[in-house]
């Protein structure tokens, strides 16, 4: 992390009340509609390639998904 050795010390957060937003702020993201739609489409195509007992092998790519035979 920040190559401060902590072995066998208390840290105190004097700032920890920011902690929650800052871990927020971290992991928000936009999406579009269409990326949204995508990924979607992509776990259909998933879901019937785990239902379907033949096609065991597949791959994910830009494109979509692709059988393997």
């Amino acid at each position: 992390m920040s190559g401060i050795d902590v072995t066998n010390s208390i840290v105190v957060f004097d700032e920890a009340h920011n902690i929650e937003q800052m871990c927020e702020d971290m992991t928000c993201f936009e999406i579009t509609i269409n990326e949204l739609f995508n990924c979607y489409q992509t776990l259909k195509d998933l879901e019937k390639a785990y239902e379907d007992k033949d096609m065991k092998d597949f791959s994910i790519g830009s494109s979509g998904v692709k059988y393997k035979r």
